[in-house]
């Protein structure tokens, strides 16, 4: 059974809606710390899909996510499509279906994608060092919000499994 990519985007649309006019402007401090939702997606889903389908996935809940921050265009695809590649890999190498292994993968996924795009935003030259000790405290705490919801995201692919057109399993 293939993944329904039109269900996917209509799926990840409205996460990303609910993250852009819902979480971000709450947040839970003054600083914005709020659980990112489509990487939470993509860390549930890249546990039920195809090899094959994990890539296309990450991109294509990358492009979305990038539609709609204001990050430089292509770094959310690009950051979600090597989360993809690492997940593949890592599901390769061990498996588990514990809401631990979820927990901790999202808590990978948030860190190197962030990270990452900081660091490439302190290179342009919009942040100073300074400013990085405030901003890598708010990515961490992000972090652990989203891999703390990914087994919720988890729960809920396998209960509508078969209208996405995934798999009622997880793959090992």
């Amino acid at each position: 059974m293939s993944i329904s990519y039109f269900k996917l985007i209509i799926l990840t649309l409205i996460i990303v809606i609910i993250q852009v006019s819902v979480i971000r402007p709450l947040g839970l401090t003054k600083a914005y710390v709020f659980a990112d939702l489509p990487m939470a997606l993509l860390v549930a889903l890249l546990f039920r899909v195809q090899e094959k389908e994990a890539v296309p996935t990450g991109w294509l809940i990358g492009l979305i996510k990038d539609l709609f921050t204001s990050t430089p265009f292509g770094l959310y695809t690009l950051g979600f499509c090597l989360i993809a590649i690492l997940f593949i890999n890592i599901r390769r190498v061990i498996y588990a279906r514990a809401a631990v292994r979820l927990i901790l993968g999202g808590l990978v996924a948030v860190l190197l994608v962030e990270y990452g795009i900081l660091t490439f935003e302190i290179f342009r030259g919009h942040y100073s060092a300074a400013a990085f000790k405030n901003l890598a405290t708010i990515i961490l705490l992000s972090a652990l919000i989203t891999a703390l919801i990914a087994p919720i995201f988890s729960l809920i692919l396998g209960k509508f499994h078969k209208s996405l057109g995934l798999r009622s399993q997880i793959y090992k």
